[in-house]
């Protein structure tokens, strides 16, 4: 994208995806990711398909949230270039209020998905919506969700074997629409650099061959009978 066209998105648009098409080369998305992702910190890869086997068109690949937020119940936690906060909200609300603030094009030549909320949605919030529904005390996590805002994402294009470098920019957030635009064009060349390094790995996995089962056969065989009834009556899909 040239400054001339982000600064014509600017007069009606608050975030502009700056963005620059790559060849795919030899680098696949598994690949990308790894060369991309950071220590502690969250990311995501989200490969999808059409039909039973058929791979869809595009992959993304996502780093850096601006934004994460995690819930249990209405306990809503916040971080944010570093702070923590917590507040008390319905997070399905205060997602709602949070992409609201956003008015981005459509811009031709990009994937429909550019950025936006990815994470992890837990059942329990089912109490949220459903009000007659208790909450299970039960929970199967330290949240009942996490999610992430991501302004960063790369998306791999199977069908023309490319990646496009996709930055979001927040214009109100800079004091000057140059420094927007040079703002998304630094995080590019990031992104560029990481994808060209190399790679080496080493895995510490070891396998403890003196492990030892801590339920019988039956009582394996008894959970599955359940699930399986479980199943039946819609417990489980």
């Amino acid at each position: 994208m040239k400054i001339e066209k982000f600064k014509e998105l600017s007069l009606g648009y608050n975030l502009i995806p700056v963005y620059e098409v790559v060849a795919a080369d030899l680098l696949t998305p598994v690949l990308a990711y790894l060369k991309i992702r950071e220590p502690n910190t969250q990311s995501f890869l989200l490969e999808s398909v059409e039909g039973s086997l058929s791979l869809a068109r595009y992959s993304f690949i996502g780093k850096k949230p601006h934004q994460i937020l995690s819930n249990m119940q209405t306990q809503l936690t916040r971080s944010e270039n570093g702070n923590t906060s917590t507040i008390e909200a319905d997070i399905f609300n205060y997602i709602k209020s949070e992409l609201g603030k956003y008015k981005q094009p459509v811009v031709e030549g990009l994937p429909d998905f550019t950025g936006g909320i990815v994470g992890y949605l837990g059942f329990e919030n089912i109490s949220l919506i459903e009000k007659v529904v208790p909450r299970s005390e039960e929970g199967f996590a330290n949240y009942d969700s996490i999610f992430g805002l991501y302004k960063t994402i790369l998306a791999f294009d199977h069908y023309k074997h490319q990646i496009i470098l996709i930055s979001n920019v927040a214009v109100n957030e800079f004091a000057s629409i140059q420094d927007a635009y040079q703002s998304g064009k630094n995080e590019i060349a990031a992104l560029k650099s990481e994808l060209k390094k190399e790679m080496s790995h080493s895995s510490d996995f070891t396998f403890d061959k003196n492990i030892q089962d801590n339920i019988t056969d039956e009582y394996f065989c008894s959970l599955v009978e359940k699930s399986k009834q479980n199943i039946v009556e819609g417990d489980i899909f």
